[in-house]
């Protein structure tokens, strides 16, 4: 009975936004709209969550849970950063394990490799190097899994760790001749 349910968490957040009861009503409203594939509204209720109970033990799951909106809303980079966001924040997290899943898919590698790029440009070259390395093994993109591959053995050169970088080059080529 979705709708009942939330028509009395709504009425309690209403009447008494600042109740004991009110981040776990925020919370329930926000799953059942997120349930209901009300996306927008779900998200804007995980946001209030986030924001207004910052403390309560629901806001590693309302974090993943509103990056699952922005994934369905199509915006993918925001649900990256978000997820990113819980990885760093709360670590320890079951949350952040579901996230580091989440990150695993397809559709993020791209996102990754941006980030990555980032720490490239910034000279951020041992960051980079892992980043690159992790993006190369989990994607099946043959354009990404070659700049990475390519990426990653400059970043070593960068760093002037000849014999890795040669071996990451001897590794790119061994592994991908066609590669430009």
């Amino acid at each position: 009975h979705l709708e009942k349910a939330l028509l009395y968490f709504n009425q309690l957040l209403d009447s008494a936004p600042k109740s004991s009861y009110a981040a776990e009503a925020n919370y329930f409203q926000a799953i059942i709209l997120w349930k209901q594939k009300k996306y927008p509204a779900a998200l804007i209720s995980f946001r209030h969550l986030i924001s207004t109970y910052s403390d309560n033990i629901f806001v590693p799951e309302a974090l993943y849970h509103a990056g699952l909106c922005e994934l369905a809303l199509g915006r993918i980079n925001t649900a990256y950063r978000t997820w990113k966001y819980i990885i760093k924040k709360f670590p320890h997290e079951r949350w952040a394990k579901y996230a580091e899943e989440r990150l695993q898919q397809p559709a993020f590698p791209k996102y990754a490799y941006e980030e990555a790029m980032n720490l490239f440009d910034q000279n951020l070259f041992q960051d980079a190097a892992m980043l690159f390395e992790r993006i190369q093994g989990s994607t099946t993109d043959l354009e990404i899994k070659r700049d990475t591959a390519y990426f990653n053995a400059i970043c070593y050169f960068k760093m002037q760790e000849w014999e890795i970088c040669e071996e990451k080059f001897r590794h790119l080529i061994k592994n991908d001749p066609m590669s430009p």
